[in-house]
């Protein structure tokens, strides 16, 4: 299990690292700038358009990016919580912990963009550690979608079914889910799909979906 947590991108991993002083001011600059265009759409926006539709919002390509984690993705412990908002409005987004345990960031499109190409990044490179460590042996190769809603392993069964490779799957379930509800998927329909599928033979013989996956281990 420790394994695998490795290749999840954890909340705290995303926003506890302090920029240096020159990423700190390009943060800044972009902020400002989003901020005083956004200020500038507000004032021009009809009276009759709902100020908390977040999903408008987003498709009216105005000049912040809105998006929630579910309380299932938001650390429990409420002194990490409160470390996780502060770093996080460090790195300019303003966050917000719901009645519900879910947290919501408001960043500009530039914060936002910044904050993909880093998560995909992330993506990849635990894809290449699986495939290369030689911690997952089995594992001879996996594909991913760009949306990150589909992976596929390409093991040696034998071999997969012999050991604890499958572990390698929560990982990626978890970073498919993560990077898909920071690209604006709702709650309700994220989703990743991982197929385990035999080199030799071309079977594919296990299927594993998230998040419907983490309610069966909750179960169990």
């Amino acid at each position: 299990m420790k394994k695998a947590l490795l290749f999840i991108i954890p909340l705290l991993f995303l926003f506890a690292a302090c920029s240096d002083d020159t990423s700190n001011g390009d943060a800044q600059t972009a902020d400002d700038k989003g901020a005083e265009e956004e200020n500038a759409s507000n004032k021009n926006a009809s009276e009759s358009e709902s100020d908390d539709d977040e999903k408008i919002e987003v498709d009216k390509n105005l000049f912040s990016v809105t998006v929630t984690l579910p309380k299932s993705f938001v650390e429990s412990d409420a002194q990490n919580i409160d470390e996780t908002i502060a770093n996080a409005e460090e790195e300019g987004m303003k966050v917000t912990q719901n009645d519900d345990g879910s947290l919501t960031y408001k960043m500009t499109k530039a914060k936002h963009k910044e904050m993909m190409d880093e998560m995909r990044s992330s993506v990849e490179e635990s894809i290449e550690e699986i495939k290369t460590s030689g911690d997952y042996k089995s594992i001879q190769d996996i594909t991913a979608n760009n949306s990150f809603s589909k992976f596929q392993l390409i093991v040696n069964k034998k071999e997969y079914n012999n050991s604890m490779d499958a572990f390698a799957i929560l990982g990626l379930g978890m970073n498919g889910m993560m990077y898909q509800l920071f690209d604006g998927a709702s709650e309700e329909d994220y989703d990743v799909t991982i197929q385990v599928k035999d080199a030799e033979s071309g079977e594919v013989f296990e299927t594993v979906q998230y998040p419907e996956a983490l309610d069966t281990e909750e179960q169990n």
